[in-house]
């Protein structure tokens, strides 16, 4: 488990800086790492794999108020707390891909009446809990925060540089880890062989 206390820590270590007693502690260290915080920390940091912990399932029902652009048939407002597609299906169980769509201004344009999404999520109910992350993902989260705040720490160029590598080793190892415990994904299978297999299936003598 780790939260916003622990990660600063992990950063002002990996920068070389004195930990905090607390989130409140008045000095310089502490400011640095809350303006990294406040350009959406964990949405970026999120950003950089399909994490488990952050995953999130919705159906997603159109909006008649809302005008699609060249023919599609239906509007889908994005999730406000979207950050990164994972999936995006015509069906519940998410076997069959969305192939046609447009994506744009904060909407999904489609000529289905339904989408079903799988996406990663800052909600404080999926990746925005903190205490959901892995460890791997807390230590690569805290690399990354050291990277951004070694400029406002005045870190050498070179320094700055080793520790930007570091995190993107960081997340690297991260996702594998994290890929370990997903469930094995199959192909969906095309057109003509669902086709071929329904036909198998009928009882009409043909």
């Amino acid at each position: 488990m780790t939260d916003r206390l622990a990660l600063y820590n992990k950063a002002l270590l990996y920068c070389s800086e004195p930990p905090l007693a607390s989130l409140e502690d008045d000095v310089v260290s502490r400011h640095v790492l809350d303006a990294v915080w406040a350009d959406r920390a964990v949405a970026k940091i999120l950003e950089e794999g399909l994490w488990n912990c952050a995953l999130r399932s919705l159906e997603l029902v159109y909006d008649p108020s809302v005008a699609p652009p060249f023919g599609q048939a239906r509007a889908f407002r994005q999730p406000d707390d979207l950050v990164r597609v994972n999936a995006l299906c015509s069906d519940a169980r998410m076997l069959r891909p969305l192939l046609s769509y447009l994506d744009e201004a904060g909407y999904w344009f489609a000529d289905v009446d339904a989408i079903f999404v799988s996406f990663v999520s800052d909600d404080p109910n999926f990746g925005g809990d903190l205490s959901r992350w892995p460890p791997s993902l807390a230590d690569a989260a805290a690399r990354w925060i050291a990277a951004q705040a070694a400029h406002g720490f005045n870190k050498a160029e070179a320094q700055i540089f080793r520790m930007e590598a570091a995190a993107e080793r960081a997340f690297s190892l991260a996702r594998n880890r994290d890929a370990m415990n997903q469930p094995t994904r199959f192909v969906p299978p095309g057109r003509w062989m669902s086709a071929r297999a329904g036909r198998q299936g009928r009882d009409d003598g043909l």
